[in-house]
């Protein structure tokens, strides 16, 4: 890879430093079975994946621990709902302010998700890699009622963090 794609830049939340931000680069960009080809100077570039990082890191600000389980996996509260869903609703969640935008960015989101799972089917399928499943069988479009009991599931399995970090505009 180029220089170029080592810089980074930091993108704030609502443009202020107050709101916190992520940081970037073109590698973010690059979907993850491509990822693991890249080399940086002749060496592998190593991606580390922390399992539920924001939700996690939520928890920690309050000073709590976090389930010792997949935070994305709501147990009986979220029994029938993909992981899929409750990730990215979670993590919008974590970052809008209110609930009246909240479908359209988990529609706008589950977009980009799906068009990357499918360049990702397609380049596992031209290497002869083993197909990922994680996304295979689920809608193009999320009903209403699903976003709903989704919602519902996450702000009761998360409650010790929900008034605080879920849906208030807080943010990570």
């Amino acid at each position: 890879i180029s220089d170029s794609s080592l810089i980074y830049s930091r993108v704030l939340n609502r443009g202020c430093f107050e709101m916190n931000g992520r940081y970037y680069s073109r590698l973010s960009s690059i979907e993850r079975s491509y990822r693991r080809h890249i080399t940086v100077n002749g060496q592998r570039l190593v991606e580390l994946d922390f399992k539920s990082l924001h939700i996690r890191l939520a928890y920690n600000l309050e000073g709590l621990n976090p389930p010792s389980v997949d935070c994305y996996d709501l147990g009986e509260v979220g029994r029938g709902i993909p992981r899929a869903l409750v990730k990215a609703l979670a993590l919008i969640m974590l970052n809008i302010s209110n609930g009246r935008g909240l479908n359209r960015a988990l529609h706008n989101q589950w977009a980009v998700t799906l068009r990357k799972a499918q360049a990702e089917r397609t380049y596992c399928s031209e290497m002869g890699l083993p197909q990922p499943d994680a996304i295979t069988g689920l809608p193009d479009l999320w009903e209403p009622d699903d976003i709903r009991r989704c919602k519902a599931a996450i702000l009761e399995a998360h409650r010790p963090i929900a008034g605080t970090y879920l849906m208030n505009g807080q943010g990570l």
